[in-house]
């Protein structure tokens, strides 16, 4: 109990050192082996926190230098004519880069912030599928694709609207971002779950990049900010779900998002 009790003094000032064993056959093994499981994890959300805040310091810092430095050079005469209205149109687009990068921060914290409150209802996931992709088609035809989608009738789920729109979303836009010609939703309806399939006809994904993309700010060779499909597997998650990515069959690249049915096999 006195080494227990050092401890937990330790981990209070984030001392998440390697613990010796303590074997008395009884209780307070137990009690000693379910606390070092605590502290691994709290170890391991330590370090995530940290990385976190390492990879976000560094991603806003490329952004606000080039605005300084174009504002600046602005300032002192460095830039003028048509350098100048260049520096500025540098600086606008940098601002819509930071400001979408510090959004997504906000709402991924939100999302994995113990106790975030989902507003769960009775939803269509075909029907919602087909209305956030209405509303993408401006920005598919902007960039020459074409966006299908092949649902059922119907698709019921438990869901946070607003959340599985982002979901629908960020998914669109990342596929966008790779597709030559075409992107595709599908929703299936299983068993025990609902699918949604997102697939573009890309180059897909390299074998080393499917292991790490939902992580944070890991980015591809034209990825954005780095966040959009960690909110993707936050939003599954949230939700009893998951994601996956893998490469579709002959080319491209697919991202599957499972939902559970709701109770009682309604969605058919």
């Amino acid at each position: 109990l006195a080494l227990l009790r050092e401890r937990i003094h330790r981990v209070a000032r984030r001392e998440f050192d390697h613990p010796q064993e303590v074997r008395t056959g009884d209780e307070i093994e137990d009690l000693w082996r379910d606390f070092n499981l605590m502290v691994q994890r709290l170890a391991e959300y330590d370090r995530a926190q940290r990385l976190f805040l390492q990879n976000a310091s560094h991603e806003l810092k490329a952004p606000l230098m080039n605005i300084q430095g174009y504002a600046e050079g602005i300032r002192e005469g460095v830039f003028k004519g048509e350098e100048a209205a260049a520096g500025l149109e540098v600086i606008a687009a940098e601002c819509q880069r930071l400001k979408k990068l510090v959004e997504e921060i906000i709402y991924l914290s939100r999302m994995e912030t113990p106790g975030e409150v989902f507003h769960f209802e009775d939803l269509d996931l075909a029907d919602l599928v087909r209305e956030a992709a209405e509303s993408l088609q401006p920005l598919a035809r902007e960039k020459g694709l074409t966006l299908e989608v092949h649902a059922p009738s119907r698709a019921a789920v438990r869901g946070d609207r607003e959340r599985l729109r982002r979901l629908i979303t960020n998914l669109a836009e990342n596929a966008f971002r790779h597709a030559k010609n075409r992107v595709e939703f599908a929703v299936e309806v299983r068993p025990e779950t609902v699918s949604l399939v997102c697939r573009d006809d890309g180059e897909g994904f390299l074998p080393q990049e499917i292991p790490r993309i939902f992580e944070r700010f890991y980015k591809g060779p034209r990825g954005s900010t780095g966040l959009g499909l960690a909110i993707v597997r936050a939003v599954a998650e949230g939700h009893g779900g998951s994601v996956e990515a893998r490469n579709a069959h002959g080319s491209g690249a697919e991202l599957e998002v499972r939902l559970p049915r709701p109770r009682g096999g309604e969605g058919a």
